[in-house]
């Protein structure tokens, strides 16, 4: 009986090792987990603030000034553009302003997009919300990638090197907004205008409090990612 207490006794010490181990070994793995995606945030935000910063400070002063569109977009360099100056875009209360990039290379959209709408081709936009002084970046469009304000990104996607057709439209669901929000669709391009892509929806979320992103259809009553 002695000997098979003390064996008993060596296989709860044996499996409580185990357990031990394999907490350990995922708390470990967790926390690389963690810390990658850190790391992917943090390279997202340092993108925002290169590729925008300085026209995010531009915009800012020219705020302060009560500058009207066409004057801001008389200062800004000749690859960004002003396309909306100071309206709750969003529906929550606060004013946005919207900033898109060109680049005289990009073909325009093909006519079998411009029946559908998409007139202008964009290297980026970025949308931002003043916040006391700064300006804040709630959503920012890239080549490469669609972000919202923490650096995540919204939609796996192929780079848009050619640029992207793009159309904003007022868009009225009372369901889901207290008032007329905008809306904006993106389709990335070829080299010679045409549809790489489906339709992206970009739409603000009131819930999350965040812009989202889209090629489903359903939203923004779904908020389908």
């Amino acid at each position: 009986m002695a000997h098979r207490r003390k064996n008993d006794q060596k296989k709860v010490i044996y499996l409580a090792v185990l357990i031990l181990i394999f907490i350990v070994t995922g708390w470990g793995y967790l926390s690389f987990i963690q810390q990658q995606k850190g790391s992917s945030t943090a390279e997202a935000k340092e993108e925002i603030s290169e590729n925008f910063g300085s026209v995010a400070n531009d915009l800012l002063a020219y705020a302060r000034e009560g500058l009207s569109k066409n004057e801001i977009n008389s200062r800004l360099e000749n690859t960004f553009e002003l396309l909306i100056n100071a309206e709750d875009i969003t529906a929550d209360g606060n004013k946005e302003f919207v900033v898109i990039e060109r680049n005289p290379n990009h073909a325009a959209p093909h006519r079998s997009l411009r029946q559908f709408g998409y007139e202008e081709t964009i290297k980026g936009m970025t949308i931002y919300q003043r916040n006391g002084g700064s300006m804040v970046p709630l959503f920012i469009l890239t080549p490469e990638n669609m972000l919202n304000e923490h650096g995540t990104v919204l939609i796996e996607q192929v780079d848009a090197d050619h640029g992207y057709a793009m159309q904003n439209y007022d868009h009225n669901d009372n369901s889901v907004y207290s008032k007329t929000v905008q809306l904006f669709d993106v389709v990335i391009l070829d080299k010679q205008g045409g549809a790489v892509s489906d339709d992206i929806t970009i739409y603000w979320d009131p819930v999350s409090k965040l812009y989202r992103a889209t090629n489903t259809l359903g939203a923004p009553g779904t908020y389908s990612q």
